[in-house]
C-alpha cells in the first residue's frame, strides 16, 4: 500500500501535468491517504476562492471514497511526535501535517509517500518517497 499526500491529490483533482502518468502507474496498487491529507484538500477548497467549489468538494470526495482513508489515532499520534521531536532535535523541521501523514502511514506500516515534496518526506529515514 502506499500513501498519496495532499500535493498528489491535489494536482489530480486539478489534472495537473504529470500526475495522470504516475495514475497509471501506480492505479493496480492499493492506495490511501491520512485524514490529515483530507484535512489540508477540503481547507484549499474552502478557503479559496475556487470557482465551482460544490463541484470540487464532489469530486474530491468521489477521490476520497476510493482510497483507503487512514486514521489519527493514538499510535499514529505517537509516531507523528517521535519523527517531529527526532527532526526537531536535529535542526531539519517539517511542517506538522508533514510529520503526521508520515506518522499515520507508518503505524498503519506503510512506508511509501508519493508526493511532490521530497524535501520534507526525504528527512524521515523511514520513508521511501515516490515523485511524479
Amino acid at each position: 500500500m502506499k500513501v498519496l499526500d495532499t500535493t498528489f491529490l491535489i494536482d489530480f483533482l486539478e489534472k495537473n501535468e504529470g500526475v495522470e502518468k504516475k495514475f497509471l502507474e501506480i492505479q493496480q496498487e492499493a492506495l490511501a491517504t491520512t485524514q490529515a491529507n483530507v484535512f489540508e484538500v477540503l481547507f484549499g477548497i474552502f478557503a479559496g476562492n475556487v470557482k465551482n467549489k460544490e463541484m470540487r468538494l464532489r469530486s474530491a470526495e468521489q477521490l476520497f471514497d476510493r482510497l483507503t482513508v487512514l486514521d489519527f489515532n493514538y499510535n499514529a499520534a505517537h509516531k507523528s511526535a517521535k519523527i517531529a521531536g527526532e527532526l526537531q532535535k536535529k535542526g531539519r523541521m517539517i511542517d506538522d501535517i508533514d510529520s503526521i501523514t508520515a506518522g499515520i502511514a507508518l503505524s498503519n506500516s506503510i512506508n511509501t509517500i508519493i508526493t511532490k515534496n521530497s524535501k520534507h518526506f526525504g528527512r524521515i529515514p523511514e520513508i521511501t518517497v515516490e515523485t511524479y
